[in-house]
């Protein structure tokens, strides 16, 4: 049989995405909403710099 469960190792880094995405994005787009604006690319290189 085959076994579709995700390594303990891609877990981690889905955690770690989705961490991410609550703590980074998902706070952006509530302030862009709220302004009525939207930031091309900022996101972007706020992803990049904190490698």
């Amino acid at each position: 049989m085959v076994s579709f469960e995700l390594s303990e190792e891609i877990q981690a880094v889905r955690e770690a995405a989705s961490r991410f995405a609550q703590r980074e994005i998902l706070q952006r787009i509530a302030e862009d909403e709220k302004k009525h604006q939207f930031q091309n690319g900022a996101l972007h290189m706020k992803a990049i710099k904190k490698r």
